[in-house]
């Protein structure tokens, strides 16, 4: 076993490297600065402790000893008088076999030579999810929405926290025909049809958008508390970000690309609001052709940012399309 004036080299150049010294400075650390302290017990390993001045209080050089290894490293404690050794015990082999299959280095080299192999694969899947879900998308858009409505039901059921969403009971044509005369406006189709079946939608612990409520809760964008658009003209000047959403459509290509309108904070007075309030997102129904927005187009606003749709069918068929990709996607990586 080397004697410790012989592992003495070996820390200085380490240390010169961690402090990043030149060996010629005349203020970098020499050999003279190093007083040995003895050998001690640390964590199993014997490990020999000399101390070198320090900016503020003194420091602690150390070099573990293994029968086929030793380990260096740097510390402000000093060694415990309690764990300090008479005599050298035997040595343990250090706990990594430096060339064998347990090598860091080897487990290293072996990951990064998965990750070629694995992020290709991770990369296609994502294109499948993402294919299977625009021909999904496109072909649900095409339903009526009574037969998308139960089925964008049945993916909102969440186990996490417990989140559901149900059906409640059906409007009558009375009760959608009173609700146009309150808004001033004329529902399109899609809306009759989805209240007829259910007058909105009941949320039990909801993890995102709260979107359908009762007819009773609908508004326009100028009747809400406070007023859409004075909330989000606030947010954007808080932010320093342009006055207006940036409104996009449901496409990657669009969205890598910035390809974006910047559609007015007034225009949200505008619209229905078929989302409750106070979630941090918003769901909106447009009455006027708008930049990228159709007439009874809908637009789902995150922030700043929004996301058009051509109407209510494909927001409902986007939203399953997604939902049923990534479960379809999560199934098959598990």
């Amino acid at each position: 076993m080397q004697s410790p004036e012989q592992h003495l080299p070996e820390i200085l150049s380490y240390l010169h490297l961690e402090y990043g010294e030149d060996a010629d400075d005349p203020d970098a650390l020499k050999l003279a600065d190093f007083s040995y302290l003895g050998l001690y017990m640390v964590e199993d390993v014997p490990t020999h402790y000399w101390q070198y001045p320090g900016s503020r209080a003194p420091h602690y050089a150390t070099c573990g000893l293994y029968s086929n290894t030793t380990a260096h490293s740097m510390t402000e404690d000093a060694p415990p008088e309690s764990t300090r050794l008479a005599e050298c015990p035997p040595l343990k082999p250090y706990p990594y076999d430096l060339g064998g299959e347990s090598s860091p280095i080897r487990q290293g080299i072996w990951f990064w030579f998965r990750m070629l192999f694995l992020i290709p694969r991770v990369i296609w899947g994502i294109y499948r999810m993402s294919r299977s879900a625009r021909n999904m998308t496109r072909e649900l858009s095409q339903s009526e929405i009574g037969d998308i409505f139960p089925r964008w039901i049945a993916v909102h059921d969440f186990k996490a926290n417990q989140s559901s969403v149900a059906m409640l009971a059906p409007a009558t044509e009375a009760e959608i025909a009173a609700t146009e005369e309150r808004l001033g406006v004329a529902l399109p189709s899609a809306l009759w049809e989805l209240y007829l079946i259910s007058d909105g939608v009941a949320w039990k612990n909801p993890l995102g958008l709260q979107s359908l409520p009762p007819l009773a809760h609908l508004r326009m964008g100028r009747d809400t508390s406070p007023r859409l658009s004075d909330v989000l003209r606030e947010q954007a000047l808080k932010d320093q970000e342009p006055a207006g959403i940036q409104v996009c459509e449901p496409n990657i290509a669009d969205m890598l690309r910035d390809d974006f309108e910047l559609l007015d904070f007034a225009a949200l007075d505008d619209m229905l609001v078929i989302s409750a309030p106070g979630d941090g997102q918003v769901l909106a129904l447009s009455f006027k052709p708008l930049p990228k927005i159709p007439v009874h187009g809908v637009i789902h606003i995150e922030g700043l940012c929004a996301t058009t749709f051509t109407d209510l069918a494909h927001w409902m068929a986007t939203d399953i399309s997604m939902f049923e990709s990534l479960a379809s996607m999560q199934s098959r990586v598990v």
